[in-house]
């Protein structure tokens, strides 16, 4: 669960659309089968091995994400950031690379 570390009040926090376990091994989203990799994935060829999302684009995610690239709301960044470095630490997982 994030923690105040983000910035985000408590109402924000609990309405970002949050991935949960299972992940999928590729794209790190919500793997909605029984396989180490989701549907979609399943179809495509990756570069890499393993990804880990923090939230579905969508909701109030998307906008925040929207906001932060198109807008230039900068302190955004440092939002993601932290959510993403608590996501890592939570699945005890080293990353080699954060893409937004």
């Amino acid at each position: 669960m994030p923690t105040d570390d983000s910035m985000l009040c408590a109402k924000c926090l609990a309405s970002i659309p949050f991935v949960n376990p299972p992940f999928c091994r590729a794209c790190g989203g919500d793997n909605d089968g029984a396989l180490e990799v989701c549907r979609h994935c399943l179809r495509m060829e990756r570069p890499w091995e393993n990804a880990l999302a923090v939230a579905r684009m969508n909701g109030l995610a998307r906008v925040l994400i929207h906001r932060m690239k198109y807008r230039d709301d900068t302190p955004l960044a440092r939002t993601w950031g932290v959510l993403a470095a608590q996501r890592l630490a939570q699945e005890g997982l080293r990353h080699d690379l954060i893409v937004p």
